[in-house]
């Protein structure tokens, strides 16, 4: 990066939002939803864990006579990117904290679309989870902020949503993207004797399609041949479950959220060379 080229472009500095605004966003939720939050922090704390080595290269002579190297070290920035479609403060912090924890020399959110308010789950999260800088833009604001990016060097970007600025970070050749772009399907298997909280469930996936199966509705064979993008299954299910979908959650869950999609090789520079 050129030493004058500053993250944060002049403009965008008036968009970073105050700590009053993550105060009042804080306030504006339950004990019980940022409870819900913490727990969500700490699980993928402890799950995807800090990148405690800055860089990594591996020189190796081949007895054919060629020279391989590779190499990995952390991009210049990473960033987390929450379209108008997000309004779940779980599902924010399951992708602001990787992005915290990804070894990125600059970290920031994206609020894209209407500004946030006291009532925001997201802003709520990102405090929590130790998002510092968060940013409430256009989404031409976001497209500027995106390509100032990409001049910078290399980096990442963990999209909920905003599917023309996934898009436009892709062709722009420099960042590794993850993305998830539509609501998704929730399947709950609420027979033998379950109990789940769905007030918190709700909650967590507003914008999600909750599919809930009970007595009579089905055998549980029935329910796991379903396509969900996650269920909700009692421990007894929980090893049939993982055969055949893609996330699992028990009870005391309702409320957390992961994207087992995002992974620390996403954040890496990987550069590879062969000679000889």
């Amino acid at each position: 990066m050129e030493p004058t080229q500053k993250f944060l472009p002049e403009w965008a500095e008036a968009c970073a939002l105050s700590d009053d605004a993550f105060g009042a966003a804080y306030d504006g939720q339950s004990g019980a939803e940022r409870a819900w939050m913490k727990k969500t922090t700490a699980q993928i704390y402890e799950l995807f864990g800090s990148r405690r080595v800055q860089e990594r290269a591996l020189s190796t002579s081949w007895r054919q006579g060629f020279h391989s190297v590779q190499q990995t070290r952390p991009l210049e920035y990473a960033v987390a990117v929450f379209g108008p479609e997000c309004c779940s403060g779980p599902e924010a912090v399951a992708a602001a904290m990787p992005v915290l924890m990804s070894g990125a020399k600059h970290c920031a959110a994206l609020r894209v679309g209407d500004g946030a308010d006291a009532e925001d789950a997201i802003l709520a999260g990102m405090e929590l989870c130790g998002m510092e800088l968060v940013l409430s833009l256009s989404e031409e604001q976001a497209q500027d902020m995106l390509e100032h990016m990409q001049g910078l060097g290399r980096g990442a970007g963990v999209f909920l949503g905003a599917e023309d600025l996934c898009v436009s970070a892709l062709k722009g050749g420099k960042m590794q993207v993850w993305n998830q772009l539509s609501a998704f399907r929730l399947g709950v298997f609420s027979g033998n004797g379950s109990s789940w909280d769905f007030e918190s469930l709700k909650w967590a996936h507003p914008a999600a399609q909750i599919e809930v199966w009970k007595e009579g509705d089905g055998s549980a064979e029935d329910f796991l041949t379903e396509s969900f993008d996650a269920v909700y299954v009692p421990e007894e299910m929980e090893k049939a479950a993982r055969a055949c979908q893609p996330l699992v959650l028990g009870e005391r869950q309702e409320g957390t959220w992961i994207w087992p999609g995002i992974r620390p090789e996403l954040f890496w520079a990987a550069d590879f060379a062969l000679r000889g």
